[in-house]
């Protein structure tokens, strides 16, 4: 579903391309469009209205979300592998506390660093969290998230 848009747009964006990248590493498109606009508002028909117009969907043609999520992606990607980071455990949890920071500009530049400050166990702690007891597994997630990235 981004291949015939990436072929008939005669103008894309750095928010485009960044969906093409994660599309090729195997994300759905709910988790492209939480990484690109912050938001589960991408949908197929958007991107077939695309090919249609020849025009870029109008959610992906703003680059505001993208320059903080894509610093935010850079360092989650020395962190998680890209199987992880194609659920949507990480990027919901950072638009979540986004979008109740009392500061956001400065929630971008925390959460930033606290993913880079994460250690090789805590990233494989949080990788490979199972179900345990009543809790879910994206429960488990969350909570090690809190833990580790505040």
């Amino acid at each position: 579903y981004m291949a015939a848009p990436a072929m008939t747009l005669s103008k894309t964006n750095d928010v485009f391309e960044f969906a093409v990248q994660l599309r090729s590493k195997g994300f759905p498109l709910a988790t492209i469009s939480q990484w690109c606009t912050g938001t589960n508002s991408l949908k197929p028909k958007d991107l077939v209205n695309c090919v249609k117009s020849g025009e870029l969907p109008k959610i992906l043609q703003s680059e505001t979300w993208y320059q903080r999520s894509i610093r935010w992606y850079e360092a989650a990607q020395e962190k998680f592998s890209d199987s992880f980071l194609s659920k949507k455990y990480l990027i919901t949890y950072i638009v979540m506390q986004y979008n109740n920071a009392a500061d956001p500009v400065a929630y971008c530049r925390q959460i930033e660093q606290a993913l880079k400050k994460l250690t090789p166990a805590q990233a494989t702690e949080i990788m490979e969290a199972r179900k345990i007891g009543l809790k879910s597994r994206e429960q488990v997630v969350v909570e090690l998230l809190e833990q580790y990235l505040g």
